[in-house]
């Protein structure tokens, strides 16, 4: 809700004033997929391929993969041709057989398209993921300084009582720091996150 400022114009509602931040959930990362038989095994190999490729397509569902590839386009400094697709599953057989070149999809699916053989993760947009240790973050990989990363949180009308947001944060704390939320988490490409309303403002501000 707090970053739909910047993708849309009009919400109908200010999401700094209209709501506070009772607890976050967690983190999804995104990652940065190409097809199984794609010649790019790497960052590297796929930047170079996209420098040298006219024609070059990347597919997008949504708008936070469209903003993680202008990310790494500002930085890896080449253009490519957006396909748009109503969902992920939608462009997973364009990306298997090398209509696109690649595509940002959340981990939560795009782990199990490459488990399954479909598709190849060459990096994660923040932290690396549990279930596919071996693959590396962007940084990592060579990109700048690229840090992309998309958080859930529980927010509640600001005119809730303070008593009532501070419970909440507690109970959802104590939920996220057992290891059972962790497991259950990493299964989908996701980390808990904890910390106080006013760390999480600040976070968003930062």
């Amino acid at each position: 809700m707090s970053g739909g400022k910047f993708l849309y114009a009009n919400l109908g509602y200010d999401s700094q004033k209209d709501y506070v931040i009772a607890a976050p959930l967690l983190d999804v990362a995104f990652t940065l997929a190409v097809g199984a038989n794609s010649p790019a095994k790497s960052i590297a190999d796929l930047t170079a391929l996209l420098k040298s490729k006219p024609n070059a397509r990347y597919g997008t569902s949504n708008s936070t993969g469209l903003a993680a590839t202008q990310v790494y386009k500002t930085i890896a400094g080449f253009e490519a041709q957006q396909v748009a697709y109503k969902t992920t599953a939608d462009a997973i057989p364009d990306l298997a057989d090398g209509t696109l070149d690649f595509m940002f999809i959340d981990g939560t699916f795009g782990v199990g398209q490459h488990k399954a053989g479909k598709i190849r993760l060459l990096a994660t947009t923040s932290s690396r993921i549990d279930s596919v240790p071996e693959v590396p973050t962007m940084r990592e990989a060579g990109v700048g300084n690229y840090s992309f990363t998309v958080w859930f949180m529980i927010m509640v009308p600001a005119e809730t009582p303070p008593e009532v947001v501070a419970k909440l944060n507690e109970g959802f704390t104590k939920i996220n720091q057992t290891e059972e939320t962790r497991k259950f988490l990493s299964v989908s490409a996701s980390v808990p996150l904890t910390g106080t309303p006013a760390e999480m403002v600040k976070k968003l501000d930062d």
